[in-house]
C-alpha cells in the first residue's frame, strides 16, 4: 500500500487539494471576468477552485506502469477503488469546510458541486485515462457559466450555486457521479 501510495503522489495531491481549499475560502466569492466578444463573462473563482479539487483527486489515479494497473483485476484493482472513494471524500470534506469559512455559498452546496466535478473527472478519466481527468469539466464550465445564471439567478439545474434545496441540481450531480462510478468500473 505505501509503494501504491507512493506512485501516485497521493500527499502530494492531498496537499494540493488543500491549498485550493484554503483558496478556495479566501477568493472563491470573488469574480474572474473573462472577456468575449460582445460583453465581459464573470464567474466565481470557487466555481473553478473547486473543479480543480475535483481533477486532482481523480487524476491522482494515473500509475507510472498504466499498462500493469490495467492488467491487474485483484487487490490493486481493490486499492484503487478505495482510493477514489477516499479522494470522493476528501474532494467533499474539503470542499464543505471551506464554504463554512466563507459566507459565499452554504457547504450543501459545495458538496454538491464535488459530487458533480468528481463524477464529471471519473467520466473523463474512465474515457481516456487518469491524466485527462480535466477535460470534460474544462467543457461542463461553458455552460455553467453561460448559461447557469441566465435570467438574475442560478438556474434550477445548476449544480454550483442553486439553492440547496434545488432538485434538480441534486439529481444532476448524484446522476454524474453514478455516470462516472460506471465508467470507474468499466474501466476495471
Amino acid at each position: 500500500m505505501r509503494l501504491y501510495a507512493r506512485s501516485r503522489r497521493l500527499v502530494a495531491a492531498v496537499v494540493t487539494m488543500t491549498v485550493l481549499a484554503v483558496g478556495n475560502g479566501l477568493v472563491g466569492g470573488r469574480l474572474l471576468t473573462l472577456m468575449s466578444s460582445d460583453q465581459p463573462l464573470m464567474m466565481p473563482y470557487r466555481y473553478v477552485l473547486s473543479m480543480f479539487i475535483a481533477i486532482i483527486g481523480v487524476a491522482s489515479l494515473e500509475s507510472p506502469v498504466a499498462q500493469t494497473d490495467r492488467s491487474d483485476t485483484g487487490p490493486l484493482w481493490r486499492t484503487r477503488q478505495v482510493h477514489l472513494l477516499a479522494m470522493l471524500a476528501i474532494t467533499v470534506a474539503l470542499g464543505a469546510v471551506s464554504e463554512l469559512a466563507t459566507a459565499n455559498g452554504t457547504p450543501a452546496q459545495a458538496v454538491r458541486a464535488g459530487l458533480f466535478w468528481y463524477g464529471l473527472a471519473l467520466i473523463s478519466a474512465g474515457v481516456g485515462r487518469a491524466a485527462y481527468a480535466w477535460v470534460l469539466p474544462m467543457v461542463a464550465l461553458f455552460p455553467l457559466v453561460w448559461w447557469g445564471n441566465a435570467g438574475g439567478g442560478p438556474a434550477s439545474w445548476n449544480w454550483a450555486t442553486a439553492p440547496a434545496v434545488a432538485a434538480l441540481s441534486w439529481f444532476v450531480a448524484i446522476t454524474c457521479l453514478l455516470l462516472g462510478a460506471g465508467a470507474s468500473l468499466l474501466r476495471r
